[in-house]
């Protein structure tokens, strides 16, 4: 259980870190909300499969479909954080731009 907490979390934790490091985005800053709202789909993922498997006793087909969108919600969060590492590494100090360059890489390469 807590392994597919940990797996639905992990792309809303990656993201906030995204949007806060090295400096707040400006949209985070007007908006409050966005970063609770981050974490959202993970959570409602979870619930569902929760419920999936501990009350509906889920089929091979329901678990299929329920990864398929496991994995489309970790892509899509994976994809987004992207563009921003690309527009932070420009702006600051050398010492952040190569921690910047490092979590990049470590994180595109496979």
């Amino acid at each position: 259980m807590g392994h597919e907490v940990a797996w639905l979390l992990q792309p809303a934790l990656f993201l906030h870190f995204v949007l806060t490091f090295p400096e707040r985005r400006a949209f985070v800053g007007r908006h409050r909300w966005s970063i609770p709202a981050l974490y959202v789909p993970g959570v409602v993922l979870f619930v569902i499969q929760f419920l999936a498997l501990e009350y509906l006793k889920a089929s091979n087909s329901l678990l299929f479909n329920l990864n398929r969108v496991h994995w489309a919600y970790l892509t899509i969060f994976f994809v987004s954080q992207r563009p921003s590492f690309g527009t932070t590494r420009a702006r600051h100090h050398p010492h952040s731009a190569q921690q910047l360059k490092w979590i990049t890489r470590a994180l595109f390469l496979p």
